[in-house]
């Protein structure tokens, strides 16, 4: 096989075997064939992780093949899904059923199984990351078996497989809590960084979602808050264009100059407002520790 590389192109590999199946049974009969050769068997999703997990020298297994939704149950606000289904694809999907995930990471070219897999989390002090709003998995077991697990059957394997790095089996099917489809409110500025950290408890406590990006060389932020916006089209089946309204803040046109102009404010449906499209490859460390500690970390690397 030629080389494998993520995304970014800073992980590569080139294993024995490279495979792609499209429907469940394959994914079982390649992990048992595996198995029974003395082969290890790896997957990886879109290749958006900036780690060498997924790379393997035996069997990559990509799930490219075995997307889409099993099943809907819109009253639960519920939905089981397939692996390989990137959670771009997956927005539209739940939007024609009036459903859609109470929150999403940075970007949503991620396979489902690889943002639950992984911890991938968005903003907001009151919303968990992806694998929170997990109430089922469907795992395919170093011997091939199928092995189902939930709150309610299995409770320890499902707690630990929904941030498991595959260490328990192959993710086949994950089954989502998910929400009434909802519009978002999108403001994004820029401002001195200074200012942005003496208002950062202010911009927490006043939004749902806030975030900033620094720019050490102009040392500016790039601030984003995101909010339910009020109202909404009936026909909540139909994906709108997105309503920009021109906002622009005043005394940053060196910024502007610099950096180009910004989107201002828009409203739209959550699966396309909380996702920012990310065209410069990069590579990523991410490091967690108490919200309160933030600042003051920040100002250390500052």
């Amino acid at each position: 096989m030629p080389e494998w590389s993520n995304w970014s192109g800073s992980v590569t590999g080139a294993p024995v075997r490279y495979l792609s199946p499209s429907s469940e049974g394959e994914l079982q009969a390649l992990v048992r064939e595996a198995g029974q050769a003395g082969l290890r068997v790896r997957a990886h999703g879109t290749g958006h992780s900036f780690t060498p997990i997924a790379v393997g020298d035996d069997v990559l297994v990509s799930l490219e093949q075995w997307t889409g939704l099993e099943t809907v149950d819109r009253e639960r606000g519920r939905a089981t899904v397939r692996a390989g289904t990137t959670l771009h694809e997956l927005g539209a999907l739940l939007l024609g059923h009036g459903l859609a995930m109470e929150n999403l990471g940075d970007v949503d070219v991620q396979t489902l199984a690889g943002a639950v897999s992984t911890g991938t989390h968005g903003t907001g002090p009151t919303f968990g990351n992806i694998s929170s709003q997990v109430t089922a998995l469907r795992l395919v077991t170093a011997d091939g078996a199928l092995l189902e697990c939930s709150a309610e059957q299995d409770e320890e394997t499902y707690l630990a497989a929904r941030v498991s790095l595959g260490m328990l089996g192959m993710i086949s099917a994950i089954t989502l809590r998910l929400l009434p489809a909802f519009r978002l409110h999108e403001r994004v500025w820029r401002a001195p960084i200074d200012e942005t950290m003496d208002k950062l408890d202010q911009h927490i406590d006043m939004n749902e979602h806030f975030e900033f990006f620094w720019y050490p060389s102009l040392d500016a932020a790039e601030c984003k808050t995101l909010n339910t916006a009020v109202g909404g089209p009936e026909d909540i089946g139909k994906l709108e264009p997105v309503t920009v309204l021109a906002s622009r803040t005043t005394g940053m046109a060196a910024l502007a100059e610099n950096l180009g102009d910004l989107p201002g404010e828009r409203v739209g449906w959550s699966a396309g407002i909380i996702p920012s499209v990310r065209t410069r490859k990069f590579n990523e460390m991410e490091y967690a520790l108490p919200a309160g500690e933030g600042p003051a970390c920040f100002q250390r690397v500052r």
